[in-house]
């Protein structure tokens, strides 16, 4: 087997894991994870690697993280860290989420990407298949 490909595809770690599923990048992050500027580097790196410079609508599914540091988050809404991305759900577990990601993307989040916070998966996938490309 082409170890290139082998690479590309096992890029999941303790912090994330990764899978295109029908066209749609799927990023599951563990369970109580503190998401600090070392690991938001790390999972965006994994990511890179995956797509091989290619752009997937992408699914993060954030419902059982602890939190994430202020410098992870100016890194992880950086053009560098977005790159590889044609649109954003991003799955949260609680409408307190709901309202604080609500806020953050409508003052803070200036980004030609589309983005949306999503409490169920299905639907997240649904808004996200209309990203794919055909």
């Amino acid at each position: 087997m082409n170890k290139n490909l082998v690479d590309r595809q096992d890029q999941n770690s303790e912090y994330v894991h990764l899978v295109l599923e029908d066209g749609i990048l799927i990023a599951e992050y563990a369970k109580d994870l503190e998401i600090t500027l070392t690991i938001a580097e790390d999972c965006v790196k994994r990511r890179l690697t995956l797509v091989d410079q290619k752009s997937y609508p992408t699914l993060a599914d954030i419902t059982h993280i602890k939190g994430t540091d202020k410098e992870a988050r100016e890194y992880l809404s950086s053009d560098m860290a977005m790159q590889g991305v044609s649109a954003g759900a991003i799955l949260v577990s609680s409408a307190f989420s709901t309202m604080i990601g609500n806020f953050y993307l409508k003052i803070a989040y200036d980004k030609p990407i589309p983005t949306r916070l999503f409490s169920e998966k299905s639907k997240a996938i649904k808004w996200l298949q209309r990203y794919k490309e055909v």
